[in-house]
């Protein structure tokens, strides 16, 4: 006789309701990241955000970001249809432009911040960190954007 785990049966019924319950959750949290629910593009078309990628980007020098048919799309800032990488990606270069808290690293080109944040408590506890290790506090600098000002 086979043992027959019950706990972990389910049925077709269930499994459906479930995978429709997390489709709808995905559904609300990009209506809510992006202010709308993203379209999947019916043509090529050029991407809203301006990009034009350089010769090491693996695309010919010049080329304007794009997106093609089938990719998700959505409007952002009424510049247009964005692709829902290069909204991402502007989001996080506008939070860390306007970061109070900045982490820096002493590189051969200067100072180089490599973590942002607009807590007071996170950058307490960058501070604590470069107080018990003497080596990383030579090298290493947290700057509040505000006091700088």
């Amino acid at each position: 006789m086979r043992m027959v785990d019950t706990l972990n049966m389910s049925t077709a019924k269930q499994i459906n309701a479930y995978r429709e319950i997390l489709h709808t959750r995905q559904q609300e949290h990009l209506r809510k990241t992006y202010g709308m629910q993203p379209v999947a593009a019916r043509f090529m078309g050029k991407c809203g955000c301006g990009r034009i990628f350089g010769e090491g980007s693996g695309w010919a020098a010049g080329t304007p970001c794009r997106f093609d048919r089938g990719n998700l799309i959505a409007k952002y800032k009424g510049e247009g249809w964005w692709n829902l990488s290069c909204i991402d990606t502007a989001r996080q270069d506008e939070f860390k432009a306007n970061a109070r808290y900045v982490r820096e690293a002493l590189s051969r080109r200067g100072w180089v911040a490599f973590d942002w944040t607009n807590e007071a408590r996170q950058a307490d506890l960058w501070r604590e960190e470069l107080e018990f290790d003497a080596e990383a506090a030579a090298r290493e600098r947290v700057t509040d954007r505000q006091e700088v000002k």
